[in-house]
């Protein structure tokens, strides 16, 4: 950390690296006290620090050790600044498929970390984006398809705090409650500022990805206490 003035000496927040180690991504806590960021050792297993901004505590790392087949994917910091959410990869479970997991915890590391949700059989996250209000977070459950077909998803939805289980938003859509198989890939969503719903693109099995003729668009509440709302299709 430096003045943007240069008017004082640069500060170390992270530990001093080794060789090969390095950091990737970082954020800072909308209160300005700290950062939390990704860093990686040899063999590179990512993992994800919080520091105090102004370099007075060492960095704490927010989980326990990952194993070397195993890394933090993403992170997002909740707009209050109270809690880091992150997907993290277990390593392999006894299948051999990658073992990911939803979690969050205070930003100053305080308490261990709590799993939001853990899908089976190497499901995976993307698209992790946190309500303005800082109670949710809303996330794509992915099935990789390895043919020419787009991924299997699902949108989902749970409370950063694990007071509640998770919630599939697009469950009324015309699929199957398990959706993963064939197609119907929910794409890119957004949540309003209120923030009770979520908005998103979806279009059913068997549709070419790039066909976007045959998108429509929905919003659904951000609680998945209601069906979703058909805006335009």
């Amino acid at each position: 950390r430096a003045r943007v003035d240069a008017s004082s000496a640069a500060v170390s927040i992270n530990a001093h690296p080794g060789t090969g180690d390095y950091v990737q991504g970082y954020a800072l806590g909308s209160d300005d006290q700290r950062v939390v960021y990704e860093a990686a050792t040899l063999p590179g297993v990512m993992e994800v620090y919080s520091a105090p901004m102004n370099g007075a505590q060492a960095p704490i790392r927010l989980h326990p050790a990952l194993p070397f087949d195993g890394g933090v994917r993403e992170f997002a910091l909740t707009s209050d600044a109270a809690r880091v959410v992150f997907v993290a990869s277990l390593g392999l479970d006894s299948h051999s498929h990658p073992n990911y997991v939803l979690q969050s915890a205070p930003i100053d590391g305080s308490l261990a970390p709590l799993t939001l949700d853990a899908p089976p059989d190497g499901l995976g996250f993307r698209g992790l984006s946190i309500s303005p209000d800082s109670s949710r977070a809303v996330y794509l459950v992915v099935e990789p398809n390895f043919t020419t077909d787009p991924d299997s998803t699902e949108l989902r939805s749970v409370r950063v705090d694990a007071s509640e289980g998770a919630v599939r938003l697009d469950a009324t859509n015309g699929t199957p409650a398990t959706l993963f198989g064939i197609g119907s890939p929910v794409v890119p969503f957004a949540v309003s500022a209120d923030p009770s719903l979520v908005l998103y693109l979806w279009h059913p099995a068997n549709t070419p990805n790039e066909d976007v003729a045959h998108r429509g668009l929905y919003s659904v509440r951000i609680d998945g206490s209601a069906a979703p709302v058909t805006l335009a299709e």
